[in-house]
């Protein structure tokens, strides 16, 4: 429950709903051991989500604690994840998570949920300036996720997922801490999710995110359902001038 790859399934998840950039959730190598207490961002706050940047609250609006919601993932129904620092400088931004129960493995509640519960194992909800990106190694050593390990796991993803080759990979791809962002937004736009809402929800000022976009399957099958209900209502206005013909009779 503790070690790198479920650590990297909840972050994953988070990421699609919040479209992280690095900073705003790991860390560089030269921090990913928990002594380093993590890096510092330009304004004095810590760059990765700590403890305090995440608000939690009941069906009535009513604030949950972090201990409350380890021992009773029902008890909350949204959380408000605050980002202390960005690159953007919008500091302080904060976002609303909300409970997916249709999909519970698609949850970013629940996802927040493994990871607040993983933190307080590993470091301790006493820790509330230790950000929460956190996993335990092979034997027992505890470490911040970082740059090279998010790397290597999506490069192992794709690799498994694509059938790709290291050459493969070498040559045509480039898997990174980024590509979670930029699939956020293809996924969202694959979804039929305009432009505003993408710049919205994941934090993009400008439409950069265009550059990510890819040419997917969905995108195609949404045009041919659009192409398709134009055609089937002109052919019903033929079908409805022919019978209205009819009716008129001819002037002479």
């Amino acid at each position: 429950m503790d070690g790198l790859h479920r650590a990297m399934e909840d972050w994953f998840n988070l990421s699609t709903y919040l479209g992280f950039r690095l900073r705003e959730w790991a860390q560089e190598d030269d921090y990913r051991r928990l002594a380093s207490g993590g890096e510092i961002a330009p304004n004095g706050t810590k760059r990765a989500f700590t403890l305090g940047d995440i608000r939690l609250f009941d069906s009535g609006n009513r604030p949950v604690s972090i201990a409350e919601f380890i021992e009773n993932f029902d008890a909350v129904a949204r959380s408000n994840v605050k980002f202390s620092w960005q690159k953007n400088h919008d500091h302080g931004e904060e976002k609303l998570l909300s409970s997916n129960p249709r999909n519970p493995s698609r949850d970013a509640l629940r996802s927040l949920h493994n990871i607040v519960s993983r933190f307080a194992r590993i470091v301790g909800l006493d820790k509330t300036d230790i950000p929460l990106a956190v996993y335990k190694g092979s034997f027992g050593e505890k470490f911040f996720i970082h740059s090279k390990v998010i790397a290597s796991t999506l490069r192992t993803l794709a690799k498994k997922t694509y059938n790709l080759t290291d050459r493969d990979l070498q040559r045509h791809y480039k898997y990174t801490s980024h590509s979670l962002r930029a699939g956020a937004a293809v996924i969202l736009h694959a979804a039929g999710i305009n432009a505003i809402q993408i710049k919205f929800l994941l934090r993009w000022r400008s439409d950069s995110f265009f550059l990510y976009l890819r040419n997917v399957a969905h995108l195609s099958e949404q045009q041919n359902r659009a192409i398709n209900q134009l055609a089937s209502a002109t052919q019903s206005e033929v079908t409805a001038a022919r019978a209205a013909s009819r009716l008129i009779p001819n002037i002479v």
